[in-house]
């Protein structure tokens, strides 16, 4: 079996192979090299499984992580269940340099299998809108594209506040054409008249049904706008749909009748730390000094081995070592609870979790995170 980077004759195959995982289908002429790598397994001629991977970053602790997105995971009918699938992710973890790795799963079992883990959950709430509680506000900004450096400064001054949030130079996740897409995205201006929250949304006159996509904000005045705005729609629309945000969103507390709310969890995405000495040493760490020993075991060599981390006034100082630790974890267990902490008690529930001393500065250290991304690859 030969894994390589695609060629331009290798098109349709990957085509065809997406096509038998996702549906869809392709032609031909229209096709085009990517300008994301897509690596693929080979038998002879015949391509049998493809991977995309998208080059990214993401705002975690001091700064932000090199961060691989993961994507397009197909094999062809038949040639499943043959190992191909492990052998590309063994190719990345071997030759591809990053902190860590997302991906949005079809099954978060599966890739536990290769130490991917859901970092948090991500939910949907749909309410009447006339269950909102928000006033009227006007005094919104229907953002084009001549806004577009206002937006992506907007977007990446709030994201680097929340844990994970995908970092954005360009505008090819935000819809600045409202006429054209029927995506809409609104912004609001705090005291000193700057931009300080989004929404992005669609609706559906035949649904009744406002979704908003995207929805960003500083403060809990800028929320109240937001939704203030998004009142204005209960003439003619009848239910409102938030996607992908947080359990604990604050929008809750703006529904008059909670139990009108329906909520659904969901997975935000799963997570894959590929250097853990990286991420520990870009993870914002309490003021007060504490210091914990962990043993990884990772079938990433470089991340296999115990590690002391000694930490005071916010960062930390990481040492590879030998002896005694704390607590042991797997990679999947590694890469959830680095990345997006975990609570003293789900400490003692997660597989992959073996504690061998309470040690309260490991949980001090690793409290849940305010983890959001939304970006697909």
């Amino acid at each position: 079996m030969e894994i390589r980077k695609i060629t331009e004759k290798d098109l349709v195959q990957s085509a065809e192979c997406a096509v038998q995982a996702f549906g869809g289908t392709i032609e031909p002429a229209d096709l085009k090299m990517p300008e994301y790598d897509v690596i693929a397994t080979f038998e002879g001629d015949i391509l049998t499984s493809r991977i995309e991977i998208y080059d990214k970053q993401v705002y975690f602790g001091h700064g932000q992580l090199h961060t691989l997105g993961i994507g397009g995971v197909a094999t062809k009918a038949e040639y499943r269940r043959s190992g191909s699938v492990r052998k590309l992710f063994n190719h990345i973890f071997d030759n591809y340099d990053c902190d860590i790795s997302i991906l949005y799963a079809f099954s978060s079992g599966y890739y536990r299998k290769f130490g991917y883990e859901t970092v948090a959950p991500a939910m949907s709430l749909e309410t009447p809108i006339t269950n909102l509680t928000a006033k009227y506000y006007p005094d919104v900004h229907l953002l084009r594209e001549e806004n577009e450096s206002e937006l992506i400064e907007l977007y990446n001054r709030l994201a680097e506040k929340r844990n994970l949030c995908f970092a954005r130079n360009n505008a090819n996740n935000f819809s600045l054409k409202p006429f054209e897409t029927q995506d809409f995205t609104y912004a609001v201006k705090n005291e000193n008249g700057e931009f300080s929250g989004y929404i992005a949304y669609n609706f559906n006159r035949e649904e009744s049904l406002i979704t908003v996509n995207e929805i960003i904000f500083d403060t809990m005045t800028d929320l109240e706008h937001l939704l203030g705005f998004l009142r204005f729609f209960d003439a003619n629309i009848k239910n409102i749909r938030f996607e992908k945000i947080p359990v604990d969103s604050p929008i809750i507390y703006f529904c008059d009748r909670e139990e009108w709310a329906k909520r659904e969890l969901k997975s935000m995405g799963s997570v894959r730390i590929h250097n853990v000495a990286n991420v520990l040493k870009m993870k914002k760490y309490p003021d007060s000094a504490g210091n914990f020993t962990i043993k990884i075991n990772d079938e990433i060599e470089r991340n296999n081995g115990i590690f002391r981390v000694e930490y005071s006034n916010g960062t930390g100082k990481i040492t590879k070592t030998d002896g005694e630790f704390d607590i042991e974890l797997n990679a999947p267990a590694m890469s959830k609870i680095l990345l997006g902490g975990i609570s003293y008690h789900d400490a003692h529930h997660l597989p992959g979790v073996n504690i061998i001393n309470e040690n309260d500065d490991f949980y001090r250290a690793f409290l849940p995170a305010d983890t959001q991304f939304y970006d697909g690859f």
